[in-house]
């Protein structure tokens, strides 16, 4: 999905090289979790951890599995439109002084990120987890 290669600017620094199709194909299974209008922080946001992508609402949060280095919070729809827009395959994406830097063959654009997450990470219980409860049995029924 994505490789990541030090630059020589900064140690800091941390460009991912990024398959437009994967990240889009990743970005659209989360995007039901965006929020139409922001009630709660961060919630009309894709929101990037190392090697997942978020989104929340009021009502459910949705993650995906995604290999990058990228950290923050990026709002989802100026994201979304402007990674449709472009015609390179493979990007380029670093963050650099709270913007992500987005870089092809044929373009370069900056969007403004909030690298402060919100988000606390919801821990589902393991399969094998004591944390399960049973269903009754009518549960199909009542559904």
């Amino acid at each position: 999905m994505a490789r990541r290669r030090q630059t020589n600017e900064t140690a800091s620094k941390e460009t991912n090289i990024i398959k437009k199709e994967d990240l889009i194909s990743v970005l659209t299974k989360v995007k039901p979790g965006i929020a139409s209008k922001e009630i709660l922080e961060q919630s009309s946001h894709f929101i990037f951890e190392e090697n997942r992508i978020w989104t929340y609402n009021d009502q459910i949060a949705i993650s995906q599995e995604f290999k990058s280095s990228l950290a923050g919070a990026i709002k989802a729809d100026e994201f979304y439109k402007l990674l449709n827009k472009l015609e390179d395959d493979d990007l380029e994406i670093s963050v650099q002084a709270n913007e992500f830097s987005i870089q092809g063959k044929s373009v370069t654009a900056k969007i403004k990120i909030d690298p402060d997450i919100k988000l606390q990470p919801i821990k589902a219980p393991g399969i094998n987890s004591k944390n399960w409860q049973p269903l009754p049995k009518d549960f199909n029924d009542a559904i």
